[in-house]
């Protein structure tokens, strides 16, 4: 009766822990997809301790996509991981929370001169 009660999220965090190993994989993509940030410490903890590199490479682009920076410790964590793919989407994933939180440099209002010079043709 329990898990009746669960919102939607939160099914969806338990599921992470599902035995059939395809299952955490699309769970985290859904959860990556909809930006779920309660979904944050989990994902960053299968980040740390899964052994399936599948998962942990699920786990990383999530919290990616999620984009919120306190999934950064863990998704470093998985740029040292002995699978390839696993790195290569931790360095994806960190460049996008980055650029997600990284302010943006207000845009300029005068023209410079190589912008002037275009309009004298």
């Amino acid at each position: 009766m329990l898990f009746r009660s669960q919102d939607y999220v939160h099914k969806l965090i338990a599921a992470l822990d599902h035995p059939e190993p395809t299952t955490p994989v699309r769970v985290a993509w859904i959860l990556g997809m909809r930006k779920e940030i309660r979904a944050v410490p989990r994902l960053a903890q299968l980040a740390r301790e899964s052994e399936d590199p599948y998962i942990v490479e699920a786990a990383v682009e999530a919290l990616g996509k999620i984009g919120d920076s306190t999934g950064l410790a863990a998704i470093r964590f998985a740029a040292q991981h002995g699978a390839v793919r696993v790195r290569e989407k931790a360095q994806h994933a960190t460049n996008l929370i980055q650029r997600t939180t990284s302010p943006r440099p207000a845009p300029s209002t005068e023209f410079g001169e190589s912008d002037s010079s275009c309009a004298k043709g």
